[in-house]
C-alpha cells in the first residue's frame, strides 16, 4: 500500500507532490525522471518484502521498463513460481517483481491472472507508452489531470494541487449529485473540474509520440459488469454452495494474511465481519488482535455481539474505541483534507477513528467486512429480490419471505389475498419496470438543474441495462460496481491510509464475488435471514446469536440525534452558514427545511451541506 506519481511534460515537479501524501507511505520515498520531463514517483508502505530490494520506481533488468504500483497482489508466490518455470529470475521476495515480470511476460494480459487490489503504471520505454490499470472493483486509487499535452497520474487528488497552473474549481454536476443524491464516485468524473479517474476494471494506454491524445477518451474496460451480469447461474443445492463458499472465503482469507508485518481485523459485531474473524480463526494458529468501534447511544452501540466473538475465537488483545460526539466537527475539518472530496455522513469519522487506533498499536494491515453487503445484497431493498421470485414462479418462498419479515399476520386468507395484491401490483408495473429510488430530490436548490432532474440510482441502471426492479443479480451489480460500493471503497482507503494503515478486504475476492452472483437469490435471502450463504458457511464456528442477528450498523454514529436534540443549535447555524457560501443552494429553502429536521432524510442532507463547505473552504475551492 503507497502513494503514486507519474507526470509527463509538466514543469516543475519536484518531492512536493509526494510529500503532500506522505501519510500513504511513510516508510521511503523516491521521485525519478526518465527520459526528459517524464517522472515516476513513489511512497513506500512496506508490507511484503521490508528491504529497500522491493523500494519503487522499480525497473526491469534491461532497463526497459519502470513500474510504480500501489496496492497488493495477493497471489504473487503461485504468481512467481509460474514466472520461474518461465525462465524468470528474481531478486526481491515482494509482489512488486513479479506484478513487473508478469506484465513484461504476460502484457496487459497479466491483469486477468491477479488477484489483489491494485493501481499501477508502467512505462515501456521502446514503445513509448504508458499502460495504466485499476483492479476490478476501485479498492486502490487512481486519478489523472491532463493541459494538453500535459498529463499526470496520482494516488490522491491533492497532489495535482501542488502544480503550478492547476486551477481549484468544483465540477458543479458532480457536486450536486453527492448533495442531492448522496452519491459519487459513479462516473469517471470527480468533483474537481477537470480531474477524472480510471474506475475498477479500467485500463488506459497513453502514446508519447501522440500529440493529440485525450486521456479520458482512451479508457477501456478489461473487467466489467457485463462479465457478471452474463455468469450463468449455479445448479447447486444449499449444502454443496455452502461448502463452496466456506473454500473460497477461507482461500481469500489466507491470501490477505500474507504479510511481514502484524495484521489487525476490524470487528463491528456484525454477520460480516463477525464470519471474517471466525474464519480466521479456524485457519490461523495465531491470536488475533480486534479492535471495536462503540457508542455511548446504546442503539448504535454493538458491543454485545462484538463481544460474542471476542469470546470464541482467539485473541491477543481486544480494543474498544469511542468517537465523542464534543469533537465532530473538529475530526471532519481534519479528515476532509486527507478525503480530497467531502463524504456523505459522520459515520467516515468513526470509520476514521478506527484506524487511527488501529496505527496506534503499531499495526499496518487490517482486514475488514467491507463489501460483503453489496456483494451478499443485504441493503435493506427487498422488492428486486421478491420480483423475481414472482417472475419464477417460486410463490411459496414469497409467501414465506414476507411472512418472516412480519409483514402481515399468519392468518391463511389474509395473507393469501395480500399475496394476490402483491402479484398483481408486481404485473402492472413490470412492464413500465418501476424505479426503486425516488425521482424528485429535498427541495433546497436556486434553480431546476438538469442533474437533478433525475435521480442517477435510477438513470445509471437504465443505461447500463440492468434490471434492478425485479432481477436480483442486476440490483446487486449496481451496489457493487457504480452506486454504493465504490464511494465506500473511497471512504475505507482514506481514513485507512491517512493513519498508514493498509486496509483488506477479503469479501471482494473476485473469485468469491464471481461464484456468490452466480447463485440464485433464494440461496442469499431465506427466512428472513439475509446474507443466508454467508450464515450457512460458517454455521458450525460461527456463535448462534450472530447466526440468527438481522440488526445491522455499520460504522453507526448517532448523527441525526446530534443534529436534532444535543448540539442542534451549533448544527444549525453550520447550515445557515454553509448554505450562504455555496451559490447553488437557496438559503430561504434551507432555512424553512431546517424547521423539519427531525427527517432522518433531511437531516442527513444537511450533513452533505456542511461537509461539502467544510471541504470546498479547506481546499480553497471556487464553488461558482
Amino acid at each position: 500500500m503507497c502513494g503514486i506519481w507519474v507526470s509527463i511534460n509538466f514543469d516543475n515537479i519536484s518531492e512536493k507532490h509526494l510529500s503532500c501524501i506522505s501519510h500513504r507511505g511513510p516508510d521511503s520515498t523516491k521521485l525519478l525522471e526518465v527520459d526528459g520531463k517524464i517522472f515516476f514517483g513513489f511512497n513506500r508502505l512496506s508490507i511484503i518484502d521490508l528491504s529497500n530490494r522491493s523500494d519503487q520506481p522499480m525497473i526491469s533488468s534491461d532497463k526497459r521498463y519502470f513500474i510504480v504500483f500501489n496496492g497488493e497482489i495477493y497471489n504473487y508466490k503461485e504468481l512467481r513460481i509460474e514466472l520461474e518455470k518461465l525462465g524468470h529470475k528474481f531478486k526481491t521476495e515482494g509482489d512488486t517483481e513479479v506484478l513487473l515480470k508478469s506484465f513484461v511476460h504476460w502484457g496487459e494480459e497479466c491483469l486477468h491472472r491477479l488477484n489483489g487490489m491494485f493501481a499501477f503504471l508502467v512505462y515501456d520505454r521502446v514503445k513509448r507508452e504508458i499502460f495504466a490499470a485499476r483492479d476490478r472493483f476501485g479498492i486502490k486509487p487512481l486519478y489523472f489531470y491532463q493541459e494538453g499535452e500535459k498529463i499526470a497520474f496520482a494516488s490522491e487528488i491533492k497532489q495535482f494541487v501542488e502544480l503550478r497552473s492547476f486551477k481549484k474549481c468544483i465540477n458543479q454536476n458532480r457536486a450536486l449529485d453527492f448533495i442531492a443524491w448522496r452519491l459519487f464516485n459513479h462516473t469517471n468524473e470527480t468533483m474537481w473540474r477537470n480531474v477524472y479517474q480510471l474506475r475498477g476494471g479500467e485500463k488506459v494506454i497513453v502514446n508519447l509520440d501522440e500529440t493529440d491524445i485525450e486521456v479520458k477518451d482512451n479508457i477501456f474496460q478489461w473487467y466489467n459488469y457485463k462479465k457478471l451480469k452474463n455468469l450463468p447461474t449455479q445448479d447447486i443445492s444449499i449444502n454443496d454452495a455452502a461448502l463452496e463458499f466456506r473454500n473460497l472465503f477461507e482461500k481469500s482469507a489466507r491470501l490477505r494474511l500474507r504479510a511481514d508485518v502484524d495484521i489487525a481485523t476490524a470487528l463491528s459485531g456484525g454477520i460480516d465481519s463477525s464470519s471474517l474473524c471466525c474464519v480466521i480463526d479456524s485457519i490461523s494458529e495465531k491470536g488475533q488482535t480486534t479492535f471495536s468501534l462503540r457508542s455511548r447511544h446504546p442503539q448504535y452501540d454493538e458491543f454485545e455481539y462484538a463481544r460474542e466473538i471476542v469470546n470464541c475465537i482467539k485473541t491477543s488483545a481486544d480494543n474498544e474505541i469511542y468517537l465523542e460526539p464534543t469533537d465532530i466537527f473538529t475530526n471532519i475539518e481534519e479528515l476532509v483534507w486527507y478525503t480530497d472530496e467531502p463524504f456523505a455522513s459522520t459515520s467516515i469519522v468513526a470509520q476514521s477513528k478506527l484506524f487511527s487506533s488501529i496505527s496506534h498499536k503499531n499495526f499496518k494491515v487490517a482486514l475488514n467486512g467491507q463489501g460483503a453487503d453489496e456483494v451478499l445484497g443485504d441493503y435493506g431493498e427487498i422488492r428486486p429480490f421478491l420480483n423475481e421470485l414472482v417472475l419464477r414462479k417460486k410463490y411459496i418462498n414469497v409467501i414465506r419471505e414476507m411472512e418472516s419479515r412480519g409483514q402481515w399476520p399468519s392468518l391463511a386468507l389474509h395473507r393469501y389475498y395480500k399475496v394476490f395484491k402483491y402479484f398483481i401490483s408486481l404485473l402492472l408495473s413490470h412492464s413500465r419496470s418501476r424505479c426503486l429510488a425516488g425521482n424528485h430530490p429535498i427541495d433546497v436548490y436556486t434553480s431546476d438543474f438538469d442533474c437533478l432532474r433525475e435521480n442517477p440510482h435510477n438513470y445509471l441502471p437504465q443505461n447500463l441495462g440492468l434490471d434492478v426492479t425485479h432481477n436480483f443479480r442486476d440490483y446487486n451489480i449496481l451496489l457493487l460496481m457504480y452506486t454504493h460500493l465504490p464511494m465506500l471503497l473511497q471512504y475505507d482507503d482514506r481514513t485507512s491510509m491517512r493513519y498508514s494503515v493498509e486496509s483488506r478486504v477479503p469479501y471482494l475476492d473476485y473469485e468469491l464475488v464471481e461464484f456468490v452472483l452466480s447463485l440464485p437469490p433464494e440461496m442469499k435471502i431465506r427466512n428472513g435471514l439475509t446474507k443466508f450463504i454467508l450464515r450457512e458457511s460458517v454455521r458450525d464456528i460461527l456463535p448462534a446469536k450472530i447466526y440468527h442477528r438481522k440488526t445491522k450498523l455499520g460504522y453507526g454514529t448517532a448523527q441525526s440525534q446530534w443534529s436534532i436534540q444535543s448540539h442542534r443549535g451549533d448544527f444549525e447555524q453550520r447550515v445557515i452558514s454553509a448554505a450562504g457560501a455555496i451559490p447553488f443552494l437557496d438559503n430561504t429553502k434551507v432555512k424553512s427545511k431546517l424547521h423539519n429536521i427531525d427527517s432522518s432524510l433531511t437531516s442527513s442532507l444537511f450533513w452533505r451541506i456542511i461537509i461539502f463547505d467544510i471541504w470546498a473552504r479547506k481546499f480553497s475551492i471556487n464553488v461558482n
